[in-house]
């Protein structure tokens, strides 16, 4: 997380210096992409390249990428371990600060309760091991990428469908994550609404919570998690902006199905 946002803020010495950055021109748009390894000439290059540069080659800029399994782990903390802290992730209340009495939010209770009634098919879909944590720094990405799963998203909304706020939280986990798992995800289109997707649900999320609740502490994911969604939102899209700079020097020879996030993951 602390390489990302080193290389993705741009600073004032390597703007004076004219480093340029990739992403996009947009106030809410937080970390970029530096371009700072020099242009090499078209003659250096291998055969490979068939000529298809007349000049020279500009290399990809550096982008720093945020851990997948690392910021679904810290999803899973923060909606299964929230309630022994006391904390509730609130998406929707009219009774302000009384949490307690919100009408839409998040947290393990129900994915416990789903636990407890699926037991006899712990072998094939063991929701038991979601949501138990073995100590509080639980490692586990492959409970943790379960959880966000759609499998357990459709059993929860079937069994719970009142647990709206737990089933969206779970829906944003599983659209941040998909493109980095799935090597279907080719189309950069759709790739981008997802990450950009997930990051729209918890900037909805804090922003009715600052408005209506104030305790950003105790009604929102913690920051680390709200920055790795933005971070990674940010680092997908500097990837697809250089692979479309990589096409207009290449021309039709780069395709947009050779991009795959699950080779970068």
């Amino acid at each position: 997380m602390g390489a990302v946002v080193m290389w993705g803020t741009p600073l004032a010495p390597l703007l004076d210096l004219g480093v340029k950055y990739v992403g996009l021109p947009d106030d809410d748009y937080d970390f970029y992409a530096p371009l700072l390894r020099p242009s090499i000439p078209s003659e250096t290059l291998s055969d490979d390249y068939n000529g298809l540069l007349s000049e020279s080659f500009v290399p990809p800029s550096i982008v720093a990428v945020c851990d997948d399994p690392h910021s679904i782990r810290n999803g899973r903390r923060n909606l299964i371990l929230g309630d022994a802290r006391g904390k509730c992730l609130v998406f929707y209340t009219e009774k302000g600060d009384a949490a307690e009495e919100a009408e839409i939010w998040a947290s393990g209770l129900y994915i416990k309760k789903l636990a407890d009634m699926m037991r006899h098919l712990k072998g094939q879909f063991s929701i038991a091991e979601m949501v138990h944590f073995n100590k509080f720094m639980d490692q586990r990405g492959d409970a943790a990428y379960e959880l966000a799963s759609w499998r357990l998203i459709k059993t929860l909304e079937r069994h719970f469908p009142e647990d709206k706020g737990t089933i969206l939280s779970l829906i944003g986990m599983n659209y941040a994550s998909s493109p980095w798992r799935t090597m279907c995800f080719t189309n950069p289109f759709v790739i981008v609404e997802f990450v950009w997707c997930a990051v729209a649900i918890w900037e909805m999320q804090e922003g009715f919570v600052k408005n209506t609740c104030q305790r950003i502490d105790l009604h929102c994911p913690s920051n680390q998690f709200r920055t790795t969604q933005k971070a990674n939102a940010c680092a997908v899209t500097n990837i697809i902006l250089d692979h479309y700079r990589a096409k207009a020097q290449f021309g039709e020879q780069q395709v947009w199905h050779d991009l795959g996030l699950t080779s970068v993951n």
